[in-house]
């Protein structure tokens, strides 16, 4: 072809791609992730030092801490767990598994905000295994594990309720460890050792709060979908971490047997909260209904059952992202919400994951969960929010945080999407815009709602 042909050839040119030196990438994603953690540390220790130290009411944001601290003086001063019957320093935790308090006990000496500050140690620490999570996940690229760092670590609430004395810190914290756990062991072929171990972080999960029980269900979801062993590793596996879950928390099941005639503790539940707001309470009685505009309850009808789960679902939506209490509304835990706009704003990552999950702009190339992944996750995710609405069905608890125990699936979900949507070429751009934002949320929260609302 002459040189006058080719500058007349018509035809269209494919666009360059960057290349992207996969060194520089890593250095860059988990240089991103550090410093999210960090963040997470300051913005955590700033609701540790600043939110009051109540002995009578609950904050959302701090939720039932005067009960979970009785739990850890009489450990830590009585050297006991805390029963039923006691009258002095009574706690309505005292239902609890003792894992948390066990350690919280350690910290008691320097005072309860030294045992907030253990909270915040566990919040980190999961947000390392958010990043193992998702290198598990991704193999070629690290960009979604920064992602599902940058997510969780930016969330306000998550901030806050790791920032105070209770476990849902450290339920999430063994939550995530089974998942991860769960994820290595479908890879290495279900061995007897990885059955041990997967059954350790069960045990680890149902000594820190009793809906660690759910996990039994993606554990029996990794037996059935890991690919390659034969039935007979299968079953094997399963024995082991079966028995494990048995030898390691058995005792404290036996223990409430004998002492309440319930194992699970589920009928003394009941009566110990019995006079906690019920949906029966609000069904058919309450002439309320919630403004989706900004939370708040407004005159209406009396409620329905439709009316009371739309109310549910959408408190536990924005408690999921920020909400603070008075010291006012602490006596029934009121919650105080963000600016409606600042809620859109934290929803539009999960908005451009799903547009990525749908459009799948670089799907050929992208190497994601495989699909026994997809179900041992999907399967928790399922596990974890079908507990939380079996809870709500019976007793108004619309907050967020009991679905923290499933942010290994739920932030891998939002960053899985956010990966296919941004690709590689912009991941570490994407990364950066979601700690710009979370920085958003963390101080709408902390420095226009915490600290001005406690002086």
């Amino acid at each position: 072809m002459s040189r006058r042909t080719a500058e007349r050839d018509p035809s269209p040119r494919m666009p360059a791609t960057r290349i992207v030196d996969p060194a520089r990438a890593r250095r860059t994603y988990r240089l991103v992730a550090a410093l999210a953690a960090l963040g997470f540390v300051l913005a955590a220790c700033g609701h540790a030092f600043t939110t009051p130290v109540l002995t009578d009411g609950s904050f959302i944001n701090a939720p039932d801490e005067a009960a979970h601290m009785g739990y850890v003086r009489v450990l830590a001063e009585q050297r006991r767990l805390p029963r039923r019957t006691d009258t002095a320093d009574h706690t309505y935790e005292w239902h609890q598994p003792p894992l948390y308090y066990m350690t919280a006990a350690l910290a008691w000496p320097g005072g309860p905000r030294t045992a907030r500050l253990l909270g915040v140690l566990t919040g980190t620490a999961t947000l390392a295994l958010l990043y193992l999570g998702g290198c598990l996940l991704w193999r070629r690229s690290e960009a979604p594990a920064c992602l599902m760092v940058v997510l969780a670590a930016g969330l306000p609430m998550r901030q806050a309720i790791c920032a105070s004395v209770g476990n849902d810190a450290a339920t999430e914290l063994w939550f995530t460890a089974a998942a991860v756990a769960l994820l290595v062991a479908a890879r290495t072929g279900l061995t007897p050792r990885w059955g041990v171990a997967c059954g350790a972080a069960v045990v680890m999960a149902t000594l820190t709060k009793a809906s660690g029980l759910v996990l039994v269900a993606p554990l029996l979801a990794t037996a059935a979908v890991a690919a390659g062993p034969t039935r007979r590793q299968r079953v094997i596996w399963l024995a082991c971490a079966v028995a494990t879950v048995a030898a390691g928390s058995g005792w404290w099941f036996a223990r409430n047997a004998k002492l309440y005639g319930d194992a699970t503790l589920t009928r003394v539940f009941a009566r110990e909260f019995a006079g906690t707001a019920r949906a029966a309470d609000w069904i058919g009685k309450r002439p309320l209904r919630v403004d989706p505009a900004s939370g708040s309850l407004v005159p209406g009808p009396p409620m329905t059952r439709a009316g009371y789960t739309a109310l549910v679902a959408d408190w536990t939506s924005r408690t999921f992202v920020a909400a603070f209490t008075s010291v006012r509304g602490a006596a029934i835990g009121m919650p105080l919400f963000l600016p409606q706009q600042l809620y859109v704003l934290a929803w539009l990552p999960l908005a451009s994951a799903m547009l990525g999950w749908l459009l799948r702009p670089n799907a050929k190339t992208d190497d994601g969960p495989s699909l026994a992944d997809a179900v041992v996750l999907g399967v928790l995710l399922a596990a974890t929010a079908a507990a939380f609405a079996a809870f709500t069905w019976t007793y108004f608890q619309a907050q967020g945080r009991y679905l923290y125990p499933a942010m290994l699936p739920l932030t891998a979900l939002v960053a899985g999407g956010l990966y296919r949507w941004a690709g590689e070429e912009r991941a570490a751009t994407a990364a950066i815009g979601c700690t710009a934002l979370g920085a958003i949320l963390t101080a709408a929260l902390l420095f226009a709602g915490v600290i001005p609302a406690y002086g």
